[in-house]
């Protein structure tokens, strides 16, 4: 009797698994990446300040991306001069799809730096969707999000 339980609850369970792993699910994420920064003594402590961060997030179902957003905020790097923010597909490491951003010529304080994008944009892979910041011509940083589906 006990045997035959078993064999039920472990049938029931593979159908489950089974049933459930072919449909890409709601996945939004959000991420922070940071770049440059000085260390200081606190008590006899080393803390780490970042110089910025770039804070990215996505919403979307599977490989498809409805929405995608970035923002810097400087701590201890000063004013962005010449910067821009592009979104990237990768797969492999390697970026085969890239929406570049406008290229902003004026300096920002602070979390001014900013590009957001309501428009839907799907992954022809499996991969990662990023954002990758660019100040004076040279990528700073970027932050991505796993995709599949």
């Amino acid at each position: 009797m006990v045997r035959g339980v078993r064999r039920s609850v472990g049938a029931a369970i593979l159908a489950l698994a089974l049933m459930g792993s072919g449909a890409a699910a709601y996945a939004d994420a959000a991420g922070v990446a940071s770049w440059g920064g000085l260390t200081v003594n606190i008590k006899g402590q080393a803390v780490g300040i970042p110089g910025g961060t770039l804070y990215h997030e996505i919403k979307g179902k599977g490989k498809v991306i409805n929405y995608t957003w970035a923002n810097t905020a400087q701590f201890a790097s000063g004013p962005i001069c010449l910067w821009r923010i592009d979104f990237t597909f990768k797969s492999g490491g390697s970026v085969y799809s890239r929406s570049k951003g406008a290229h902003h010529s004026q300096c920002n304080w602070g979390n001014s730096a900013h590009r957001e994008s309501g428009s839907r944009r799907q992954a022809a892979r499996d991969g990662q969707a990023c954002a990758q910041l660019y100040i004076d011509g040279r990528s700073k940083t970027e932050q991505c999000h796993w995709v599949y589906g």
